[in-house]
């Protein structure tokens, strides 16, 4: 089989496995790839990474480090004040 016609199975079986990450026969010919040739696993391994980072680029919900600060703020401050002076003891 010539490379570029592996390519384009490695491709098609990638778009399997991530449209159901439980597609046993798009994970046995991926892992069989994988073990076959250096090459083959970076390819897989980069749809991978790049399937991922779309993932993550395109998500909605992002941090509101704000919003976490105020949290923040409001639990200090619904632990209220002891009145005391904490410290330690070093002997």
């Amino acid at each position: 089989m010539q490379r570029e016609e592996k390519y384009e199975q490695i491709d098609k079986m990638a778009e399997r496995y991530l449209a159901d990450r439980s597609d046993r026969e798009a994970i046995v010919f991926l892992h069989d790839a994988a073990l076959e040739s250096d090459d083959y696993r970076r390819r897989i391994r980069h749809i991978i990474e790049i399937d991922f980072s779309s993932a993550v680029a395109s998500s909605a919900d992002g941090y509101d480090k704000e919003q976490a600060y105020h949290r923040f703020c409001d639990r200090v401050s619904s632990k209220g004040n002891t009145g005391g002076t904490s410290f330690f003891r070093l002997h």
